[in-house]
């Protein structure tokens, strides 16, 4: 099956100039955007303001255009990927399997906050120890840390009494 190809904001900035000689929304036309590329083309680009919003926005849109259409944020244009499917793959012995991302590892900042998140917001001292698996000199440097950087706040449970660390995620 064959895709519609790449998109290049470079290309999408050039059709964004006819607005200036009255013409608007052709590069709405290039991404794909053919509802709102009719709009801008009879309203002067949304009265000038849409035009001058997607003056911004165009690599976005770009970008979007090409993630739906199928394309990577990086094409080698030296090479073509053809996909032939499941039964060929196994009758040529190929394997097909894309090559994994590394692993972006988090800081133990960043593990507190997304387990504050997961937990809508509200820690205990003994569930951070549970998740975060460090040691408790570290915890507690860590805590102590969300809480000077304005990260978290001290608060207590409303029924036990039990301190709680309430985070703005």
């Amino acid at each position: 099956m064959l895709s519609a190809p790449r998109r290049e904001a470079v290309v999408a900035y050039v059709l964004w100039l006819p607005w200036l000689f009255g013409v608007g929304g052709l590069h709405r036309f290039y991404l794909g955007k053919h509802l709102s590329g009719f709009i801008y083309l009879f309203t002067w680009g949304l009265f000038g303001l849409g035009q001058v919003i997607d003056l911004l926005t165009i690599p976005g849109m770009t970008d979007s255009y090409n993630r739906k259409s199928g394309f990577s944020g990086i094409v080698n244009t030296n090479q073509v990927t053809v996909n032939i499917g499941e039964e060929i793959r196994q009758q040529l012995g190929a394997v097909a399997a894309a090559p994994a991302m590394p692993a972006i590892d988090k800081t133990p900042m960043q593990q507190l906050l997304q387990l504050a998140e997961d937990n809508n917001g509200i820690l205990s001292s003994s569930k951070m120890a549970l998740h975060l698996n460090m040691p408790p000199e570290k915890l507690k440097s860590l805590v102590n840390e969300a809480l000077s950087l304005g990260y978290a706040e001290v608060t207590n449970d409303s029924n036990t009494g039990a301190v709680r660390y309430k985070f703005d995620v």
